[in-house]
């Protein structure tokens, strides 16, 4: 025995191609909408990546200056003008001489 009360139910392919085209508009929007949202948030990144090797190149040439002027204080010449200001005289020492060890007194 045939069921003949099953019904079918026919699919309006226009209806179909309406939904489909629909979708397809709202997923382009949303893929414009997200591209632009990742292209501001890199454009704001990249400056600030710039604005830390400004500041980074800025800090190399300060640290350079900073490193030329301690070798500079501590030049022979700069020491021998500080020690004039101060009124330092300066002194022959006597050094001792190292001895081998073989001249020394030992207690037994």
């Amino acid at each position: 025995m045939k069921n003949t009360n099953r019904q079918t139910k026919s699919i309006s392919f226009n209806k179909l191609n309406s939904y489909l085209g629909t979708l397809i508009i709202v997923l382009a929007v949303l893929y414009v909408g997200t591209q632009v949202v990742v292209t501001s948030m890199v454009g704001t990144k990249s400056e600030e990546i710039d604005n830390v090797r400004q500041e980074k190149a800025e800090l190399r040439l300060e640290n350079e200056i900073l490193t030329s002027k301690i070798d500079g204080a501590k030049s022979l010449d700069n020491a021998k003008d500080l020690a004039q200001k101060a009124g330092l005289e300066g002194k022959n020492v006597n050094f001792l001489e190292k001895t081998d060890g073989n001249n020394v007194a030992l207690n037994k």
